[in-house]
């Protein structure tokens, strides 16, 4: 299974010292990297969600203010296999 980008910068910033806060739809991928981030002997915070709807933003920025505190940077990336049908 190949990771998103996301997942490389977040842990590039956790090496160089940043508290991570990670978001995805898939809660293994959260676990995973939140083992690997604690590791490193940053914070980490994360949250299950569908980042798709008017209140995802809001509800991101909540549940990483209540974990971490103030955050100075968020990070985005969707990860999409696309298909490609090739005609005869």
């Amino acid at each position: 299974k190949r990771q998103c980008i996301g997942r490389d910068i977040w842990l590039q910033l956790a090496q160089s010292g940043s508290n991570i806060f990670g978001v995805s739809r898939t809660e293994s991928d959260l676990l995973s990297l939140g083992n690997e981030v604690r590791h490193l002997g940053v914070g980490y915070g994360d949250l299950v969600a569908d980042l798709r709807g008017p209140k995802a933003a809001e509800q991101i920025s909540a549940a990483s203010y209540d974990i971490l505190g103030e955050t100075d940077t968020y990070i985005t990336s969707n990860y999409r296999r696309h298909r490609h049908n090739q005609h005869s």
